[in-house]
């Protein structure tokens, strides 16, 4: 596999070509989705990796939605946990709502011990809370939507955002 570099030319798909494509590698190839949320998580976790590695105690806050997209950034948490790396994992929304894929990834974080923060977007102070789950993270994950959002943005989640 190539290491990611940002000076060479990239394929940058639309959101129906991704999900075409992960469509045809789960149903034509048989690769799990499961497998596809952990090689693309473990990759993104070695390319935060790498811009750590000067980082004396660095950290790395992850906000995950309820979906896949979720579940990326609860894969790419173990990754960095293992790799010894201060991770605070932030569920936006209903945790009880995470299924499929991304429900295996946060099991398997419980089943570690791993605590997460749980913010409520109804809140009215939630730029406050967002500064105390984030403020002094090196980098920012943005794991809440992905390739299933669709319509218009909730004005919580614009706040969130």
């Amino acid at each position: 596999m190539k290491k990611f570099n940002p000076s060479e030319k990239s394929i940058v798909m639309t959101r129906k070509q991704a999900r075409d494509f992960d469509s045809w590698a789960i149903q034509k190839i048989g690769i799990p989705g499961a497998v596809l949320m952990e090689n693309a998580s473990r990759s993104c976790a070695e390319f935060i990796l790498d811009k750590l590695k000067r980082k004396n105690n660095p950290k790395v806050s992850i906000f995950c939605g309820s979906g896949n997209n979720g579940g990326d950034g609860l894969v790419i948490a173990r990754h960095l946990l293992s790799s010894g790396i201060n991770v605070d994992v932030v569920i936006c929304g209903d945790k009880n709502k995470i299924k499929g894929d991304a429900k295996i990834n946060l099991d398997i974080l419980e089943k570690l011990s791993y605590k997460f923060e749980q913010l409520d977007i109804n809140t009215p102070d939630i730029e406050k809370q967002i500064q105390q789950l984030a403020g002094k993270a090196d980098i920012i994950v943005d794991a809440i939507f992905g390739t299933g959002l669709s319509g218009q943005l909730s004005e919580q989640h614009i706040r969130l955002i």
